[in-house]
């Protein structure tokens, strides 16, 4: 995913984000994403709409996605994924009803999306993650939300989405900060 630009930076989503403008960007969307509220409405017989806390995923979004995170740092991660890669990744665990009891979070750059030649379904590789979890997960298991793209699959990252742009501000950067440290 990362490749040398024609102005010799280094663009991946971590140089990337090294850029004040990026990160602001980048920091600016989570932030505000991650404050809006999540609210859950069931349809009424007029056609309008009525507030509800019943609903199953009701806590799941609104009071604690997982056991570490809150619904602002849970959606905060996940849109700073999404500006950075494209894609944003949470692997679904279960209660014994069946029901999603809780979302892990996962770094967008260990999970691959598959393709099954069989019947076109996606389904996901989690490879050589830290805290353990790997292996090949089911469209069920996994949340996936995708930024804007030419598949139906993955999202595209709109830092390889603008690498020569960014690369040129870095350089521009790097080479502005060099012309003052020799005065």
């Amino acid at each position: 995913m990362a490749s040398t630009q024609p102005s010799g930076s280094w663009v991946t989503p971590q140089t990337a984000l090294a850029l004040a403008s990026v990160q602001r960007a980048v920091t600016i969307l989570a932030e505000t994403i991650a404050q809006l509220p999540i609210d859950f409405y069931r349809p009424t017989p007029d056609g309008g709409r009525v507030r509800v806390s019943d609903h199953p995923a009701w806590a799941l979004l609104r009071v604690a996605p997982n056991a570490f995170q809150t619904p602002y740092q849970f959606n905060e991660f996940k849109q700073i994924s999404l500006g950075l890669r494209g894609n944003a990744y949470a692997l679904k665990f279960y209660d014994t009803n069946g029901r999603v009891k809780s979302l892990y979070p996962l770094n967008a750059d260990r999970v691959q999306v598959l393709v099954s030649p069989v019947d076109r379904m996606p389904y996901y590789r989690i490879l050589h993650a830290p805290d353990g979890v790997e292996g090949m997960f089911p469209l069920r298991d996994i949340h996936h939300v995708r930024w804007i793209s030419d598949n139906p699959y993955t999202g595209l990252s709109p830092i390889s989405l603008h690498r020569d742009a960014i690369g040129v501000a870095m350089t521009t950067e790097r080479h502005t900060g060099k012309m003052f440290g020799n005065g």
